[in-house]
């Protein structure tokens, strides 16, 4: 417990290096901790790690696949990757997991729209 509060106290001062250096010794002690997963992912995803964060995300979701925080922080990831149409995808599987997620709905709003609007600049898969 200790370990996993020092992760988000690191994340919370933006020390992102640090806490999956954190996420690395919680993960040591607990590899089926799909919240560890999930910190590390968020780290990766706040230095701009994407692909490492998705693979965090991934390593999640096979640990706990109806956590729809984790499958709207992967949807963002994949954005930052410039995947749109995967965000969008995600979207619609975070709204399946929990149709009542905010968060899935808002994205949902800005991505779809954006797709429609600039298919070519947008779909870079």
């Amino acid at each position: 417990m200790e370990l996993k509060n020092k992760c988000y106290e690191l994340m919370e001062q933006g020390k992102y290096q640090e806490a999956i250096e954190y996420s690395d010794k919680f993960l040591e002690s607990n590899p089926k901790n799909a919240e560890a997963w999930n910190i590390k992912g968020r780290a990766l995803k706040e230095l701009g790690m994407y692909h490492e964060a998705v693979e965090c995300y991934d390593k999640s979701l096979e640990l706990d696949p109806n956590d729809a925080k984790v499958w709207n922080d992967k949807g963002n990831a994949i954005f930052g990757l410039w995947k749109s149409q995967k965000t969008v995808d995600y979207c619609k599987e975070l709204l399946d997991v929990d149709p009542d997620f905010i968060k899935g709905w808002h994205y949902g709003v800005f991505y779809v729209p954006a797709l429609e609007r600039y298919p070519v600049g947008y779909r870079m898969l």
